[in-house]
């Protein structure tokens, strides 16, 4: 039930009609911001930062106190959950991710149940900003897609992706099996998120460009269905945002595809 106190985000997601859209930073912090830079010289490195809730809740208010956006996202970065299954991660300055080899995926299947754990300070970054935030601004708590992780995890950083979709063609069942193991890994870590305060849950697929309508279906759509299945089914209600970028008119067949 709509309340006076109702984020305008939320009220946009259960498909009420507004005045106005809601306003919300893609980023999380906007990295430019002078007290974002301050903060960031306290923490050792990046994934620490995004591992020290008081840190990263002070990185997630930070635009919120600077502009009258209707909702919050939380300061973290898809590439925990590699980690947390057992991948080494790591942020080169100036450069950007880096993974180590790729674990076997009978070893990542084992860190499953172990890698939401390692996530919790997410949570606890969650409901450190919710305690703070006012009651008329949302939470959005995130994910990466398990295909643009999946790319990561593959080729070791950012990149053109050639490797990773070679990769798709050449070893379909090692991939399907991947993004099954990061699907049920996912799923977890969006419960946990959802029970920890936020709102709505967005998925960030940041590479579903260039997909031919069968692959689309079958490494965007097939996961990000699992996913929002998996969260329901463990009693979670809020809603989910899909962000498969670069999908162009692919879009359609994932809102027909993806349950919200």
């Amino acid at each position: 039930m709509t309340t006076a106190t109702t984020p305008l985000l939320l009220r946009a997601l259960a498909g009420e009609t507004l005045p106005r859209p809601p306003v919300w930073f893609m980023r999380q912090a906007g990295r430019s911001l002078p007290e974002y830079r301050e903060l960031r010289t306290r923490a050792a490195d990046f994934i620490a930062f995004c591992h020290d809730p008081e840190m990263a809740a002070e990185a997630t208010l930070q635009p919120m106190r600077r502009f009258a956006f209707d909702a919050a996202i939380v300061f973290a970065d898809i590439l925990l959950i590699p980690r947390a299954l057992g991948q080494e991660v790591w942020f080169e300055a100036g450069e950007g991710p880096r993974l180590g080899a790729l674990p076997s995926l009978d070893s990542l299947g084992e860190q499953i149940e172990a890698s939401t754990g390692r996530l919790s300070a997410i949570g606890e970054t969650l409901s450190l900003v919710r305690s703070k935030l006012e009651p008329e601004r949302a939470l959005i708590g995130f994910a990466g897609g398990p295909w643009t992780v999946a790319t990561y995890m593959i080729e070791g950083r950012g990149s053109d992706r050639c490797a990773a979709r070679a990769y798709a063609y050449q070893n379909a069942e090692a991939l399907d099996r991947l993004l099954e193991i990061l699907v049920e890994s996912t799923a977890r870590y969006l419960v946990m998120q959802a029970k920890a305060g936020a709102q709505a849950l967005k998925i960030f697929e940041s590479w579903a460009e260039g997909l031919s309508e069968d692959v689309f279906e079958r490494i965007v759509v097939k996961p990000h269905r699992a996913i929002v299945e998996k969260v329901r089914a463990a009693g979670v209600t809020v809603p989910f945002i899909g962000f498969p970028r670069g999908a162009g008119a692919q879009v359609e067949n994932y809102a027909a595809g993806v349950p919200v």
